[in-house]
């Protein structure tokens, strides 16, 4: 059975290239500079589902679904 306590500092979040730019998504529309600011997700199927639904998928720019660790405030590659 799936323990929630268990991993839940690990999140994944989103990471695109806009203009030789790294930002993180924020909304479906919205990218940030910093990966603590990001929409954070529980699973990477729902991450990628996110970004397929955004504006970002529309604008054929590079991306990757990222690892966060909360607890260390880093991203797990």
């Amino acid at each position: 059975m799936y323990d929630a306590n268990k991993n839940s500092n690990i999140y994944y979040i989103i990471e695109v290239y806009i203009d030789n730019q790294k930002l993180y998504v924020y909304t479906k529309r919205v990218g940030v500079h910093f990966p603590d600011m990001a929409k954070k997700f529980v699973h990477r199927r729902s991450a990628v589902r996110y970004y397929k639904d955004s504006e970002f998928m529309k604008s054929e720019c590079y991306y990757r679904i990222l690892k966060y660790d909360k607890k260390k405030d880093k991203i797990i590659i």
